[in-house]
């Protein structure tokens, strides 16, 4: 409990502002840091820019309207398009593991104790294959280490 003067003063009066903290100046356009060989890291965590989805209409998906008859028609489209199996998504998820296990320096995994490097192999088989194409850039990726 409170008296009413202290309780009336605390709506009343403000208190006083805090002094700033003291902060270091920012860089504008900061240098990227670069590896040994040249090429720019993409981040502190060494993390892929978001990818874009790229859906090109073709096809039955090109019309305003769909009725029943373009279901099959469309389904078959997405299947060979955008399905796991799809020949142009197996080539980007390859690519793209490939990109991730040099931009992580994975292949360094062979310097470590032989029990280490295979939990690193399943750990890598797990996160970076989960894909078509990333297993198997994985799988080929990994006899490096073997």
């Amino acid at each position: 409990m409170v008296d009413p003067e202290v309780s009336h003063r605390m709506d009343v009066d403000l208190d006083d502002v805090p002094p700033s903290t003291p902060r270091s100046p920012r860089v504008e356009n900061p240098e990227p840091k670069m590896t040994q060989d040249g090429n720019e890291k993409e981040g502190s965590t060494r993390l892929p820019k978001w990818p874009i989805v790229e859906i090109v209409k073709s096809g039955p998906m090109t019309k305003e309207r769909l009725n029943w008859a373009d279901v099959p028609k469309l389904r078959e489209e997405l299947r060979t398009k955008y399905s796991s199996n799809a020949q142009e998504r197996r080539k980007k998820d390859y690519q793209r593991t490939k990109q991730d296990w040099t931009r992580m320096e994975l292949q360094k995994l062979k310097e470590i104790h032989e029990v280490n490097r295979s939990h690193m192999q399943v750990t890598c088989t797990t996160y970076l294959g989960t894909s078509t194409g990333g297993k198997a850039a994985v799988k080929s990726l990994a006899k490096v280490l073997e």
